[in-house]
């Protein structure tokens, strides 16, 4: 599928990489890990849940598993960016299964802004975990891991201390009823929503609606209220031994057959063959 919502990653994957040219996706997506973002230089545009965010340099997010998310260009063209996927998993050769989950557990979905200070002890853990995964040894490995589980921890303590986000981008006055919109589906997504109740509810009609949402959003009311859906069906699936009737009902399909309709559409395959494909529980 062109521009697939879904961007399967590997356990553990960290590159650095520059742009000197625009480069915006397309529609938002979700990985399966969790993706750590520092940039170096530049400027680049985030779009997570129903808020947007203008990163410059010192800017670090986190994006939990199964969460949407969407980066775009600026004006400024040319930015730089260390980007590191991981999953919980990679730590569990050091550490029991309840100090991986005790870790993880307090590494939420944010948007930091670093000082000058924290943003040098960031570059220096992402410098340290790329170079020790270049060197192929067993020491080596153990020395990455261990640094991912102390930077995990660092962006963990530098979250509760940042009680307010700066970067915030502010919502332009042509996208707040979407915004106010996109909220709403985001909190109530397991709950019937219409195309008629939700043009409504942002106090626009049904067809300035569906513009404006494709606009801001980049993708259509459907497409994105199902892609939402979907990744909280592929979380479950991964993550519980719920049966397909019970994770229907928790994330807003009406029916189990048009849950499987939908997922299979979006990722060319069954939400069984998916949970056979990547047994997690």
């Amino acid at each position: 599928m062109k521009n697939p919502i879904y961007a399967g990653t590997k356990d553990f994957d960290i590159n650095v990489a520059e742009f000197n040219k625009p480069f915006s996706m397309q529609r938002q997506h979700y990985h399966d890990t969790y993706e750590i973002y520092l940039i170096l230089e530049g400027e680049k545009n985030l779009f997570l849940d129903d808020k947007k965010y203008l990163l410059k340099k010192g800017s670090l997010f986190v994006v939990e598993p199964f969460v949407l998310h969407m980066t775009t260009s600026t004006d400024k063209v040319y930015n730089k960016r260390y980007i590191m996927n991981v999953s919980s998993d990679v730590l569990s050769p050091m550490l029991t299964k309840s100090e991986v989950e005790y870790l993880f557990k307090n590494l939420p979905t944010c948007v930091l802004d670093l000082s000058e200070d924290k943003f040098c002890f960031a570059l220096n853990y992402f410098e340290e975990i790329h170079r020790y995964k270049n060197i192929k040894n067993s020491l080596s490995n153990k020395l990455m891991r261990t640094t991912i589980a102390h930077f995990v921890d660092f962006i963990s303590r530098e979250e509760k201390k940042q009680a307010a986000i700066t970067l915030k981008n502010p919502t332009k006055k042509s996208e707040a009823p979407v915004m106010k919109a996109l909220m709403y589906i985001n909190i109530n997504y397991t709950k019937n929503i219409s195309l008629d109740f939700i043009s409504e509810y942002a106090n626009m009609s049904k067809s300035n609606f569906c513009l404006a949402f494709k606009k801001a959003v980049g993708d259509t009311f459907v497409n994105y209220l199902n892609t939402l859906r979907t990744a909280q069906v592929h979380k479950l699936l991964l993550t519980t031994s719920l049966n397909l009737t019970e994770i229907a009902s928790q994330t807003g399909f009406s029916s189990v057959d048009y849950l499987t309709r939908t997922f299979k559409k979006i990722h060319g395959i069954s939400p069984s063959q998916m949970r056979k494909n990547n047994k997690m529980v």
